[in-house]
Order: C-alpha cells, then structure tokens, then sequence
C-alpha cells in the first residue's frame, strides 16, 4: 500500500469526506465531495485506484492526524461585509472606493463640496469658508 494512497485518505478524512467500497467501486461521502476534488487528488486517484481500495477492504483507520491540545487552531471569523460595498470593504485608497461607496454619507459630502467648487469657479466666485 502506497503512502500516496493512504495521504489521500487522511486528506479526505480532514475535510469529513469518507471513502467506502460499494461491489468494487469507491464511494465517497458526501456525494458532491467527488465534484470537490483538486487536480492533484484526481490524479492520485486515477494511479492509486488499487492501493485505495486495499486500504478500505483492510478496514485501517484513515484519520487526519489530531493537532496537539496547545497548537490547536482556532478559526478566526470573517469580517462583516460593508455595508456599502456589500462585500469585504475595498478600501479607501482603491480606485472605485466612491463608486462602491456611492451611498456613504462621508462620500456624498465629497461629491457636494466638489460639485459646489466646479459651480462657483464658472460663475467666477470662491468657495465660501462656511461652506468647506
């Protein structure tokens, strides 16, 4: 039994896929994990065929191995979406910040303060100080 075969196992048992032997045919568990397979896993699927099925017919446990207690992984959670990019936030140095932020009332103030300059520099007026 290859080792490639039996990383192949643990690798799908540390995503909670299990592989079972229906007749002579591999079946993996969760149905849809087949659609989830990386080029690579196909691959050593597709030259390993054997040693797999070997590996479950002999009943050898295929666990990921456990991380110890003290380095164990916590999963850190994923920021809130934007409320105004609708998505992880751009930021403002991105070139469409206020496109994306269209709605923000610190980029409407912008676009006001900009619109009102261009206006008063055609009719040939400062900016109001009150106004800035």
């Amino acid at each position: 039994m290859s080792s490639a075969a039996r990383a192949w196992l643990e690798g799908l048992a540390a995503r909670g896929v299990t592989v079972s032997l229906r007749g002579n045919r591999l079946e993996l568990r969760p149905p849809s994990a087949y659609k989830l397979l990386t080029d690579d896993e196909l691959i050593t699927l597709r030259h390993h065929r054997e040693d797999i099925k070997a590996i479950v017919r002999a009943g050898l446990p295929c666990v990921a191995p456990a991380t110890p207690a003290g380095n164990a992984v916590v999963p850190t959670p994923a920021p809130a979406p934007c409320p105004y990019c609708k998505r992880a936030c751009v930021g403002p140095e991105h070139f469409a910040y206020s496109t994306l932020h269209y709605d923000d009332p610190i980029e409407v103030q912008k676009r006001d303060a900009e619109a009102t300059a261009v206006m008063m520099k055609q009719f040939g007026k400062p900016l109001p100080d009150w106004y800035r």
